[in-house]
């Protein structure tokens, strides 16, 4: 869904800056502006786009990515106001 690529983009934004996500969407292929629209249906293929352009522009395994993502989708989640439901999840649940 668009909530993960949203959140990618987050999480390169905050890492990199914007002139870095402007290289990773044309390397991916994807459209300004419309590759990260929240409610909107990407197909995997899409995300998987996004991703390799991020493990190669930034020369991270691609591993090595969706670890950092991973990481950073549980505080994002809680920082855009979803945190009562991730606890539900996990009571104890605490971030680095």
């Amino acid at each position: 869904f668009g909530f993960i690529h949203e959140s990618i983009r987050q999480l390169m934004l905050r890492k990199y800056g914007e002139e870095f996500w402007a290289k990773v969407i044309a390397r991916a292929g994807c459209e300004s502006g419309k590759e990260n629209i929240v409610n909107h249906y990407y197909p995997d293929s899409d995300t998987y786009a996004l991703v390799d352009s991020v493990s190669a522009l930034s020369k991270m395994p691609r591993e090595q990515v969706w670890e950092m993502y991973g990481g950073f989708l549980i505080e994002y989640t809680m920082e855009i106001g979803w945190d009562e439901l991730m606890r539900t999840m996990s009571p104890n649940l605490k971030l680095s």
